[in-house]
């Protein structure tokens, strides 16, 4: 009996401290109510057959634990809210400022007038190191627009054309293999399939004809 007794009780110190040894000490609620579905109801134990166990544990935090705990969420709070201030500060950066030379040219100023104290107010430093950041993103801008306002100059041109709309298709599917992304060239082909539609309205009416005729 003493035997059998002294394996449930390992039995079920092994099922708690695999419940608690994967809980934040914070979580006390929570790990309270795993350990309750976990010993609620009688399972056997492993490898000593004829012996279930069953338990209703507490769980609770002695006084230096608690402590500990408490300074640890204050830490992890604490780090959060700084990762959070951070993202959105650089998005700010990112977005707001440096998207445009007007506003960036404010900013730095603003930051640079108390910290004058009677001195001169170098511009190079801004030149040499806010704006190659501008003129980066600028670039890239300009870029993106360019290319947009040659796709839709060429669909313009093509448009109309079946020909050179199946074509434009085939230059595209190729493209975006080459490049290692052809769901991006899927996602077009509907766009291509209802160009072909507005240029032959009747195309797909008299396909399903057919079809009916076919039966």
């Amino acid at each position: 009996m003493r035997i059998a007794r002294a394996i449930a009780l390992l039995a079920v110190c092994e099922v708690a401290s695999e419940v608690t040894c994967a809980a934040a000490p914070e979580s006390l609620f929570e790990t309270g109510q795993r350990l309750a579905i976990a010993l609620g109801q009688w399972v056997g134990v492993a490898g000593n057959e004829g012996i279930e166990v069953r338990a209703e544990l507490q769980v609770s935090l002695g006084p230096e634990s608690a402590r500990r705990a408490h300074e640890c969420a204050l830490a992890r709070r604490a780090a959060h809210v700084e990762a959070v201030v951070r993202k959105e500060r650089l998005r700010y950066l990112g977005e707001d400022i440096l998207g445009d030379r007007r506003r960036a040219k404010l900013w730095w100023l603003a930051s640079q007038v108390d910290h004058l104290e009677g001195s001169r107010l170098e511009w190079s430093v801004f030149d040499e190191h806010i704006g190659p950041v501008i003129d980066s993103a600028d670039r890239s801008q300009d870029l993106k627009v360019a290319f947009a306002e040659v796709i839709s100059s060429l669909v313009d041109r093509v448009h109309g054309d079946p020909t050179k709309l199946q074509t434009w298709e085939n230059m595209v599917t190729v493209l975006f293999n080459v490049v290692g992304e052809p769901g991006l060239g899927e996602r077009l082909r509907p766009l291509f399939e209802t160009a072909r539609d507005s240029e032959d309205p009747g195309a797909d009416q008299a396909s399903r004809v057919a079809g009916t005729s076919q039966q």
